[in-house]
């Protein structure tokens, strides 16, 4: 997020756009001042009125806050909008309602005299002549009035505006008074239509109240069998209440002994038995008992393990009794005197085993048939139960249906009576209330006339005008210079820098023009070289070399980079001016150019392209076969050499941080010159293995975005930047002349100073 700008920020916005705010302010001035000298004067007249609600109508009591409010906005849209009561006024305010009389016949409250209103009201003052008033139509009457209430109390202001201060005093004083004359025949008449609505409604609800008692009587006679007493629907309850709980007691009963069937069937089925029923409906278990006896399946283990045989009674004494016979057949048979099973005495212990088991058997049958009847009893007894709730849930349905009704019927016919007792009553109240004279359906008085000769100028209102006038110009002017500072986002003084870039100020680069034709300024790229000593273009970079050798307190910058966020805004020029500056420092400096898409250092300083850092990265060439000496004494050149298909992976290589290592080592500066942040990566590459990183800012051509992007660029690899240049400034905008301005020209006179620079190879002192 961008840091918040100081107060001083914005004021220099404004200091920067001055002229333009100064035109905007006149040109709004103007239109003001136009526009208040060619508006037509408008004059104001009040009359104050007071409206009370009332209880509007007979006897309907004191109005709510809601019902007033209705009252009070339908009689301002009457004064607003009827045209009829326009027409009064009009008639009013000529005279043409007046009626002759007094002595000499003089029109009583005629133009020359004030008219009186009712018992105790103020006196009318007198109204300007009928002349003046003759091109006067009701709709520009209508259209020169306005009311308005005056909060909290009741009374409201009648106004009139125009252009004549005679006719708006006449026609608010004119309003005031029709209205209320007109309000109060009205409320004559509304009392009179409201009491006359009143009679006819206390006779129809008299006689729907008849209806509705006569249809209770007939609802009664027509369900007489029905018990209407609370007390019975509550019985009704009650024993419908038991009948359920009995119901699901033996839907539970019957859910355990369709259960317990259920795996009595299953039992016999298994054993080979079944409950069968005869011709005469009597029921049994088939096939009957077999013979010999001990084989019947009745006497199986899982037919004599069945809860319902085993809880007979005398089932399980009857299954001891024949184990103690089976005990004892084995004892004479298998005994210390054993007997032969056809002998007399074994043939009889048999018998009565065998007839215990018959017996057994005719037990396990009477078990079972018994638990199938309990069954059908069960179920005969849940469905007599469910129909004996459903019966009673139906009655109390019919019962509760006709009490409903009734309670309706009841409940209409007190309604009824309810509402006819209040008319009745309000019939009572607005016969006394007409007796007593005291029709309470609101009312409306004239409190105060407006007074002639003292209508009000309300319009121009030039202090307002030129005031508010005054205060658009400002707020548009301000705003024009916000807007037009917001859309242009470029980078144009020294101030925008300091606001909005933020970053360490290394110096100015002035605006440099290149050379054209011989005798004319020296190249922007050799400026350094070629330049005179003293002139603001090479003791600009002069600055800049110092400002780079104290960028960082903690190291040496020996090697930096030297980017830009955009293309065209003269890194190559600061870099090769910059590498000069340092090597007329008495240094050997290598200026490395790692732009490998668009190289322009070769050409800059006349060396071969045919070699260069490609070269070194792809492992063709040694650096000391690629590092060519250039025109300027003690500056080296590695150019970039052919251009590579993948210039970011060579160049963000381990052997590209071995050449600069390496060329650390025999050089005293180590400038590189990349490619710009914004359009490729390369340079954020190439920051991780120098000492620091300079971005080069073009003066109205470097946007705050692109400059913001760049840094974040740099901020994804963990180096941050360690100054700016600001490039291309002009003295008249940036201002930069005034830090190169003490001690220019001294040492050898006005254009005597003689050529300070670094020898250039093939030249004067090679």
């Amino acid at each position: 997020m961008a840091p918040r700008l100081p107060v001083a920020s914005y004021l220099f916005i404004l200091r920067k756009h001055l002229l333009l705010m100064l035109g905007t302010m006149a040109v709004v001035l103007a239109a003001g001042w136009t526009y208040a000298a060619t508006c037509r004067a408008v004059y104001r007249a009040v009359a104050t009125v007071k409206i009370e609600a009332g209880s509007r109508g007979a006897g309907s009591g004191k109005a709510s806050a809601r019902e007033e409010g209705n009252f009070l906005s339908d009689q301002f849209w009457v004064i607003r909008t009827d045209d009829s009561l326009a027409e009064r006024v009009l008639r009013h305010i000529r005279g043409e309602d007046r009626v002759p009389g007094g002595a000499g016949g003089a029109a009583v409250g005629g133009a020359e005299g004030a008219s009186a209103g009712p018992s105790g009201a103020p006196r009318e003052p007198p109204l300007p002549s009928p002349d003046l008033l003759r091109s006067l139509t009701p709709g520009e009457v209508r259209r020169m009035i306005s009311i308005a209430p005056i909060p909290p109390t009741s009374y409201c202001t009648v106004t009139a505006q125009g252009p004549d201060p005679g006719i708006v005093y006449a026609v608010a004083n004119g309003y005031a008074r029709v209205f209320a004359e007109v309000f109060r025949e009205k409320a004559e008449e509304e009392f009179r239509q409201s009491l006359g609505d009143r009679l006819r409604s206390r006779d129809r609800l008299a006689a729907k109240l008849e209806e509705a008692n006569a249809a209770v009587t007939a609802f009664r006679k027509d369900n007489s069998r029905v018990d209407f007493s609370p007390v019975r629907g509550a019985i009704a309850r009650e024993t419908l209440d038991s009948l359920k709980k009995d119901l699901a007691q033996t839907r539970q009963r019957l859910y355990t002994v369709r259960r317990e069937a259920r795996t009595i069937e299953e039992t016999l089925s298994a054993a080979g038995l079944s409950v069968r029923a005869d011709g005469e409906g009597r029921k049994a278990l088939h096939p009957p008992p077999a013979e010999p006896i001990g084989e019947d399946p009745r006497l199986s283990e899982r037919v004599l393990a069945l809860d319902v045989v085993a809880a007979h009674p005398r089932a399980q004494k009857s299954v001891e009794i024949i184990e103690e016979q089976e005990a004892e057949v084995r004892a004479l048979l298998t005994g210390e005197a054993p007997k032969q099973p056809d002998s007399d005495v074994v043939r009889h212990a048999e018998r009565r085993r065998d007839d215990e088991r018959r017996r057994l058997a005719r037990i396990v049958e009477a078990a079972v048939l018994k638990h199938a009847l309990d069954l059908e009893q069960v179920e005969l007894l849940e469905k007599d139960g469910a129909g004996q709730v459903k019966e009673l849930e139906n009655q109390l349905a019919a019962e509760n249906a006709a009490r409903a009704e009734l309670d309706r019927l009841q409940e209409a016919a007190l309604a009824l009576r309810a509402e006819f007792e209040a008319v009745d009553g309000l019939v009572l109240e607005a016969e006394r209330q007409r007796k007593a004279g005291e029709a309470e359906a609101g009312s409306v008085t004239v409190h105060a006339f407006a007074r002639r000769g003292e209508a009000q100028l309300v319009s121009p209102d030039r202090p307002v005008i030129f005031g508010t006038t005054a205060a658009l110009a400002l707020l548009l002017a301000a705003a024009l210079a916000y807007v037009l500072e917001y859309l242009d986002d470029t980078v144009k003084t020294r101030e925008d820098f300091d606001r909005l870039v933020r970053l360490p100020f290394l110096g100015y680069v002035p605006h440099i023009r290149d050379a054209g034709k011989e005798g004319g300024p020296p190249s922007r790229d050799l400026v350094v070289a070629l330049g005179r000593t003293g002139s603001p273009e090479v003791e600009a970079f002069r600055a800049i070399r110092t400002g780079i050798q104290f960028s960082r307190g903690d190291r040496e910058v020996r090697t930096f980079l030297v980017t830009s966020a955009g293309p065209g805004e003269g890194k190559t020029t600061v870099s090769v001016n910059v590498a000069t500056a340092f090597a007329g420092g008495k240094e050997r400096v290598l200026l490395v150019d790692a732009d490998l898409r668009r190289a322009r250092i070769h050409s800059a300083l006349g060396v071969d392209n045919g070699r260069g850092l490609t070269n070194v990265l792809v492992g063709e060439a040694s650096l000391e076969e690629c590092i060519q000496r250039s025109t300027v004494h003690g500056l080296d050149v590695l150019a970039s050499g052919p251009v590579p298909p993948n210039p970011a992976e060579i160049l963000g290589s381990e052997r590209m941080q071995d050449l600069l290592r390496s060329a650390a080592s025999r050089y005293g500066r180590v400038v590189v010159d990349s490619p710009p942040l914004v359009a490729v990566t390369d340079p954020a590459l190439l920051a991780k293995y120098v000492d620091a990183v300079f971005l080069v800012i073009s003066i109205g051509k470097t946007s705050i975005r692109n400059l913001q992007r760049a840094r974040e660029t740099l901020a994804t690899v963990g180096v941050p930047v360690h100054g700016a240049v600001l490039n291309n400034a002009d003295s008249r905008t940036s201002g930069y002349a005034a830090g190169y301005g003490y001690g220019y020209g001294y040492g050898g006179g006005a254009g005597g100073a003689a050529p300070d620079h670094p020898a250039v190879a093939g030249g004067p002192g090679a």
